[in-house]
């Protein structure tokens, strides 16, 4: 028995009456039969399939940040040397260019992540940080804070915080204008981290955990043909 998922076909058609999906295979343009298998190392594998998608969902909005990496335009906050990394925060000049999509997408990426490690009825597994190679936990977990603390909640950390300056009209300007009064928020806001220089950076790091989830799946999916598929013999999945 041999595998021909890599040249399957899936052909989505939804019931414009009843909204309802139907899902056909094609394999070199002939209709293949199917059956839908049930059971928990199904869910594990589907949880595994679902995880897998989030994380190249994360990749591919984590290049895209690559193309959209405002050169200009953007304050340097600090220097995390542990990271060999760059916090920005985008200037306002920089809000009607790509740096409010950069900042959407590296939201988006630190939401999808954690969602990897975070359990669900639905899915009925998650990562966990012992997956992770021991080098890429440091990282791991600066994003996971990054993700409770700006994204999921606000007021924790070193960011969501600020300052209220009082702005009384200049000394020299108070005979002409009086005195008037303005008030100006300062505050400590994370647009994105730029870590590309990082021998850990987000996206290596992301590029391990699919690797290793491809692993994980390989291996529920040996375990499906052998105690599943291979025991009904060929003529069931023809019936």
């Amino acid at each position: 028995m041999s595998v021909i998922g890599e040249n399957i076909i899936k052909n989505h058609t939804i019931n414009e009456k009843t909204g309802a999906l139907k899902v056909e295979f094609f394999y070199k343009g002939k209709l293949c039969p199917s059956k839908e298998i049930k059971g928990p190392i199904i869910n594990q594998y589907i949880g595994y399939y679902l995880i897998l998608q989030d994380l190249k969902d994360v990749l591919t909005w984590l290049k895209k940040i690559d193309d959209f990496h405002p050169k200009e335009g953007v304050k340097e906050t600090e220097n995390n040397k542990e990271f060999d990394t760059f916090k920005y925060v985008l200037s306002p000049e920089n809000w009607k260019n790509d740096g409010m999509l950069v900042k959407a997408l590296y939201y988006s990426c630190l939401v999808v992540y954690g969602k990897c490690f975070t359990q669900a009825k639905g899915r009925k597994v998650k990562l966990e940080r012992k997956n992770i190679e021991k080098r890429l936990q440091k990282q791991h977990d600066l994003i996971m804070e990054y993700r409770n603390t700006i994204v999921a909640h606000s007021g924790e950390g070193e960011w969501e915080n600020g300052k209220l300056y009082v702005l009384p009209t200049p000394k020299e300007l108070l005979k002409n204008e009086g005195m008037n009064i303005h008030i100006e928020p300062i505050v400590n806001r994370l647009d994105y981290e730029d870590d590309r220089n990082s021998d850990e950076s987000f996206q290596f790091l992301v590029e391990h955990l699919i690797d290793s989830v491809e692993k994980k799946k390989k291996s529920l999916f040996e375990v499906i043909l052998k105690d599943i598929i291979i025991p009904k013999g060929t003529e069931y999945w023809y019936s």
